[in-house]
Order: structure tokens, then C-alpha cells, then sequence
């Protein structure tokens, strides 16, 4: 989820860096405020979605760049999920922990979330009609406006399943940690950014493959239990696991590279 939620701020030709903190703040408060009130918790949630569509209005309407907005924002990220939890607790509600150790089928509740984001995305962004929209605002602005579409209400339709995906991805954390701390999660915005680049999308905007990005992520996923299976030194497996991205978009490079002079 997490590399999905970067995946649609890719697809409007921007860059999140600070979706490791909104995460956390996501997982603050399924752990502190959902687990308390129902009510009260969706509502948090639904701000956080909200905010992120505002982010996404920023950054068309005054012309700021997304790098600059996102680095800031994950200041304000970390600021409110301090302020729910200045020190790690809470707990994951019941009903989160149960579905997500549910087994429909005997399938485990992780594979079948991965295939169903898998499905849900591409979906959204291929057979969805305004899915071409959400690919235009990265790729051709002109032609979105041509088209008699609005550009900002693209972008931020794009900030906001990209909150979704933030809330969603705070949701499960919790119900793996079954508990909360901001910090934990700040790891997941370089690894959601190279699992993005490594899944098939281009920086440069439009350009998305959302399969491609759920099959990098548990590839990501492999590889880090992999090196820890091998004992690999927990001070090298993010070196180990940096080496390997670099392998990968080296191979992608010369791969197209041979695709075009065959061509």
C-alpha cells in the first residue's frame, strides 16, 4: 500500500517524501483513535485522505514544487502523531487484527490483499474512464484540459487515493505491530520510491504499472527476508538491498536500450 500510495503521486508527475511519517501518523491513529471510536477514528482517517488532496492543490495552485511541499508536510505528520502518542503504545483493534489473520480459502489475508490492490488499481488507472485523466495529469497536461477535464480536480484525485493508500497501509501496519510508534515507519518512503522505479513507472509522470509495483513490493519483501534467513548482517541489509535496485534498473536500462536499437 504504501508503494501504491506512491505509485499515484508518481502518476502526477510528483514525488512523496514524507509518506513515511503519514503512514505513521495513519498507524497512530488506527492505534490510539480507531481502536477507541469507530466513529471518531474513520473521521481522523478520512482527514488525513483529505489532507493529502489539499497537499495536492497546493502544489498545482501556487506552483510549488512536490518535493519541497511533501518534505514539509512530513513534519506536520510527525508533529500530530506526537501529539496523539508522544511515546509507542495503543493497540490494534480486534476486529482489524481478525481480518487480517483471516484465511479465506486458506489463503492468507496478505496474499489476497496484494492481489486484490493488484486488481483495484489497475483497474482505477486502465478501465476506470478517468483513469486516463489521472495518467494525463502527469503526462499531458494540455490534452487533460483540452479534453474539457479539469487538471487540478486530477491532481487531486491523485493525492487523494494516494491518502487512501496511506491510510490503508497505517491500517496494516497496526495489525501487524499491533501497536503504534510514528518512527517505525519512516523506512517506507525511500523503499516505496525505489519499489515504484523498480515496478515499471517512470518518474517523469503518466507512465504507472500497478501489478508491476505490488510484484516489486513483495519482491522488496522477499528480499529482506532473504538476507535475514542468510544472517546476513542487519548493518548491511539495506546496502545489500540498494545493491540489488541498482542491479535491477541497470538491467531495465540495458534492456531498452537493446529493445531500441532492435527497433
Amino acid at each position: 500500500f504504501a508503494a501504491l500510495g506512491q505509485m499515484f503521486i508518481v502518476a502526477a508527475g510528483d514525488i512523496d517524501m514524507g509518506n513515511g511519517y503519514s503512514i505513521g501518523l495513519a498507524n497512530v491513529l488506527v492505534a490510539f483513535v480507531l481502536s477507541g471510536s469507530l466513529v471518531i477514528g474513520l473521521v481522523s482517517l478520512a482527514l488525513l485522505i483529505g489532507a493529502y488532496a489539499l497537499m495536492g492543490a497546493l502544489i498545482h495552485l501556487r506552483q510549488l514544487p512536490a518535493i519541497v511541499v511533501t518534505l514539509g508536510a512530513q513534519f506536520i505528520w510527525l508533529g500530530l502523531a506526537l501529539i496523539v502518542s508522544p511515546v509507542p503504545g495503543g493497540s490494534s483493534p480486534e476486529w482489524l487484527s481478525n481480518l487480517y489473520r483471516a484465511q479465506p480459502g486458506g489463503v492468507p489475508m496478505p496474499a489476497v490483499l496484494c492481489v486484490v490492490a493488484a486488481a483495484a488499481t489497475w483497474f482505477t488507472l486502465f478501465r476506470w474512464k478517468y483513469g486516463m485523466v489521472l495518467r494525463g495529469v502527469g503526462n499531458n497536461r494540455d490534452a487533460v484540459e483540452r479534453s474539457g477535464w479539469s487538471f487540478l480536480v486530477g491532481k487531486m484525485t491523485n493525492y487523494a487515493l494516494a491518502g487512501l493508500m496511506v491510510v490503508l497501509a497505517g491500517m496494516s501496519f497496526t495489525a501487524v505491530t499491533y501497536a503504534a510508534d510514528v518512527n517505525t515507519s519512516a523506512a517506507f518512503c525511500m523503499m516505496s520510491i525505489a519499489t515504484v522505479i523498480v515496478g515499471g513507472c517512470e518518474m517523469s509522470g503518466g507512465v504507472v504499472e500497478p501489478v508491476g509495483v505490488v510484484a516489486a513490493a513483495i519482491a522488496m519483501s522477499l528480499i529482506t527476508s532473504l538476507l535475514i534467513f542468510i544472517k546476513v548482517d542487519s548493518n548491511l541489509q539495506m546496502a545489500v538491498t540498494g545493491l540489488i535496485i541498482i542491479l535491477v534498473l541497470a538491467a531495465r536500462l540495458i534492456t531498452r536500450r537493446r529493445a531500441g536499437v532492435a527497433a
